[in-house]
């Protein structure tokens, strides 16, 4: 038997049983819902998106990568949260104009 993984729409842990259900997969798959919430699979355990963010610049030190992969990451986990970047539209476009990590830091630290 070649197993199958589905793929699509898998926006919470709820979603991963349903479609498992549904299709009899194998497994599921997220692409863009993990770059909002990288704990999707964590069995349905709500995770601080302001922590994950934190872990994330942390994780930088280390492991860098280009700023536009950076603020894409930190829009993606902040666009939509509670106190994120939606009820912060002057922020948002900071974060926009950031040119360098430490802005990117800064803002991310007003947004708080």
């Amino acid at each position: 038997a070649i197993p199958v993984i589905s793929n699509g729409n898998i926006v919470t842990f709820d979603n991963v049983q349903s479609c498992l259900d549904a299709t009899n997969a194998a497994a599921v798959m997220s692409a863009e819902w993990l770059r909002r919430n990288p704990a999707l699979f964590f069995g349905g355990k709500q995770i601080c998106a302001f922590q994950m963010v934190q872990e994330y610049l942390e994780l930088l030190e280390s492991d860098p990568c280009p700023l536009s992969f950076v603020k894409s990451h930190i829009f993606k986990l902040l666009g939509t949260v509670d106190g994120g970047f939606n009820h912060h539209a002057e922020l948002r476009e900071r974060m926009g104009k950031a040119s360098t990590l430490h802005e990117v830091i800064e803002t991310v630290t007003l947004l708080r």
